[in-house]
């Protein structure tokens, strides 16, 4: 693969991380197509930012690091497990040269400007460390402790701008058409009718009946236009058993000020973690009591991907988007 770009410095110190972790070299010596340890890095770096430019620019989606990887796997030919590696050392470039920035304040002494860096807890590991006091964070003393409030409002639309009182179904004739289309495969979505005075929780089974997955997992809608983070936008939760109803039950369809193509993520079984990657198509003029699907493409994967041989779930067609 030809490179248009030339990272000298960030191929150096990824060939000599790989180098020392020692898959990636074992792996080469034995493609047929010979290549040193900074042309293989190089190929990878090229496309991994090509790939969040494109994510930047809003031409492609992802929802996690498997969409990152299974690009370069496919464009590449490599093992997505030996992309993973080279991505991941990649990373570690960036945050030991402080280009990853967490959008907090340090809870200690109150400075604005925190870093991600590389865990001590060895591969794929990660902390926060705030850049003046050095003092360090997990993610999750961030989540649950920091007693900051960030304001969205303006960068996220698709956060609600009003609260509407539930209505029935039967009383409106505005319905939508929202795609949902699922990351276990390339062209594996369903185009759901609903009306738009269902709430989330409706819409969340909905998908779920569409792809033919049982109601036993929570889920969240995390609605953010620009589909780059899960972090600080709004999030709608499912209702769980012996709890008050939470957001996604609560929250009309018709809360939120769509507009065609408009994209949102529905996350579900925080264990597997689905990500449908939904996108609202337009609205009609049709009364809708119960959401249905009105055009579909390819099979619905297995719901338990554990248990299923991989020559199986390689069968599954893939198909063009």
């Amino acid at each position: 693969m030809e490179t248009e770009y030339n990272y000298d410095e960030e191929i150096a110190y990824v060939a000599d991380r790989v180098i020392k972790e020692g898959s990636v070299p074992h792996y080469i010596e034995k493609l047929s197509d010979k290549k040193s340890v900074d042309e293989f890095v190089s190929d990878i770096i090229v496309l991994d930012e090509q790939f969040n430019e494109m994510i930047i620019e809003g031409v492609a989606i992802c929802y996690s690091t498997d969409d990152e990887h299974n690009y370069i796997a496919e464009r590449t030919g490599y093992s997505t497990e030996i992309v993973e590696i080279v991505v991941w050392f990649y990373e570690c470039y960036r945050m030991a040269n402080g280009y990853i920035i967490y959008s907090a304040d340090c809870m200690k002494c109150g400075h604005d400007e925190l870093f991600i860096r590389e865990g001590d807890e060895g591969m794929y590991s990660s902390i926060i460390e705030c850049g003046k006091c050095k003092e360090k964070y997990t993610f999750e003393q961030m989540e649950n402790d920091s007693p900051f409030v960030y304001d969205l409002s303006e960068r996220l639309p698709l956060q609600t701008k009003e609260v509407i009182a539930l209505k029935d179904v039967n009383e409106t004739n505005d319905s939508y058409i929202i795609k949902a289309a699922t990351g276990y495969r390339k062209g594996i979505w369903r185009k759901i009718q609903i009306s738009a005075a269902a709430t989330l929780h409706d819409l969340a089974l909905a998908v779920l009946d569409a792809f033919e997955f049982d109601y036993d997992h929570l889920y969240a809608f995390y609605m953010d236009d620009k589909l780059r983070t899960r972090y600080f936008v709004p999030r709608y939760d499912s209702p769980r058993p012996g709890y008050e109803p939470e957001g996604a039950a609560l929250e009309m369809l018709e809360n939120f000020s769509f507009i065609p193509k408009q994209k949102f993520l529905f996350l579900y079984d925080f264990g597997d973690e689905w990500h449908f990657a939904m996108t609202f198509e337009k609205e009609i003029n049709e009364m809708t009591p119960r959401a249905f699907v009105v055009q579909s493409r390819g099979e619905s994967p297995p719901q338990y991907r554990g248990y299923w041989e991989d020559d199986e779930e390689d069968a599954w067609d893939e198909n063009d988007e």
